[in-house]
């Protein structure tokens, strides 16, 4: 009798090939989903739809500076973290991308779902996480406030100031005199938060660093060399602009009431036909005064002075929408000590002391106590070779960068110069 022989597998032998089958196909859906095809694909779409929200965005950004600029909207950047806010902006954010960028200072950002593959992908577009904003300095500090601004990063001490630029001379002996401009330890304080775009200008406490300015070179180069030694000396990583202050800011921050209740004062009044003396209106400048009255100048020797504007007002407690008691006042107009402290802005002065126009003075405008007025440096008619020396301080100013934050460590609360807001 023959025996039949079977061969095969076993069941057990069976179990563990599927298994082991099943382990191997799960990696390679794993393989092919997150790092193959179908992850390279998502990959690409997320990639793309970043960078057409950031191409949306800009635009966004630059119609708002359209309208901050001809004064027919808010202006600014934008700054969201929530999805419908988001959506707003950008109508084309799909929903799965929810939390996982936000807006911060116009630029997309990484937002608070901080989950891979998403985060390794923003980093490759360079897409880093977001500022918190409760901590960016704007929604920290108010007007007044101290802040420990450092120049970091800075490493110019010192500002030639050479006479050809100045023309100062020296006060003892009467000789040209070059300046060395020293950059000096200054306390900061908060003069402006612009809630359009998130920035904090800081004033210095007080008038800093004696700059000596005089005659023809003052008129024609004084604005320029102001902002450009505190620009040098101040400017960091974290500033958007270091300069002097200007009258425009005075204007911008005091409110003041140009035309009401303005103290009528020699400089600002004209005589007309038969001697009649007329008040001269805002913004007139020398050379509508040439082209219109003939008046006859005879110190011409720069050309910047058909361009000289005549805004010579003097400025006192009854012109200024913002209260004298105000903080914004006591920053711009106390601790002056009745010396007058340099503006970045040009004057035009007209004495009238008789009716032929004996005298009219170039110069730049100052601030003293409660005063703004214009500091005659260069006489302009029937005075030959009339100049002025003069050495006055300053006012320096910083504009912060939006996204400069409020350090999280030994920071003070910004009540005095020992308390001040430290940065980050």
């Amino acid at each position: 009798m023959n025996r039949k022989t079977t061969s095969g597998i076993s069941l057990v032998a069976l179990i563990v090939t599927i298994i082991v089958l099943i382990i191997l196909t799960a990696a390679v859906i794993v393989t092919f989903m997150e790092g193959g095809i179908i992850g390279k694909a998502k990959e690409a779409v997320f990639k793309s739809d970043i960078r057409t929200y950031q191409e949306i965005l800009a635009v966004k950004n630059a119609e708002k500076q359209i309208e901050l600029a001809t004064g027919n909207g808010e202006g600014g950047l934008y700054n969201e973290t929530e999805y419908d806010k988001i959506k707003e902006i950008i109508p084309e954010f799909k929903e799965e991308y929810k939390n996982l960028i936000a807006i911060s200072n116009g630029e997309i950002v990484l937002g608070s779902r901080t989950e891979d593959p998403y985060s390794t992908w923003l980093a490759d577009l360079g897409i880093g996480s977001v500022k918190l904003l409760e901590n960016v300095i704007a929604n920290k500090v108010k007007v007044g406030d101290y802040v420990a601004y450092i120049p970091e990063g800075n490493n110019t001490t010192n500002y030639e100031l050479k006479y050809e630029d100045s023309g100062y001379v020296d006060e003892e002996n009467s000789e040209p005199k070059d300046q060395t401009i020293t950059r000096q330890n200054i306390n900061w304080r908060v003069l402006k938060i612009d809630e359009k775009t998130n920035q904090v200008t800081l004033i210095s406490e007080e008038p800093v660093i004696n700059i000596g300015l005089t005659g023809e070179a003052a008129c024609k180069n004084g604005i320029r060399l102001l902002d450009d030694v505190y620009s040098t000396l101040y400017k960091s990583n974290k500033t958007v602009e270091v300069r002097n202050l200007k009258v425009e800011d005075v204007n911008e921050i005091m409110g003041v009431i140009l035309g009401e209740n303005v103290q009528n004062r020699y400089d600002h009044v004209y005589p007309g036909d038969n001697g009649e003396y007329r008040e001269i209106p805002f913004g007139t400048t020398v050379g509508d005064l040439i082209d219109e009255y003939g008046y006859n100048i005879t110190n011409m020797s720069i050309d910047e002075i058909l361009d000289y504007e005549i805004i010579d007002y003097t400025y006192s407690g009854n012109t200024f929408k913002t209260d004298e008691n105000s903080i914004e006042h006591s920053l711009i107009f106390s601790e002056t000590d009745g010396m007058p402290y340099w503006l970045s802005s040009k004057s035009y002065s007209i004495s009238l002391a008789e009716q032929n126009w004996s005298e009219s003075h170039l110069g730049l405008f100052t601030i003293s106590n409660d005063q703004l007025y214009g500091f005659g440096m260069l006489g302009l008619h029937n005075v030959e070779d009339a100049w002025m020396n003069c050495a006055f301080e300053g006012r320096p100013i910083v504009i912060l960068k939006a996204d400069v934050e409020i350090s999280g460590n030994n920071t003070g609360n910004g009540s005095s110069a020992d308390s001040a807001w430290r940065l980050k």
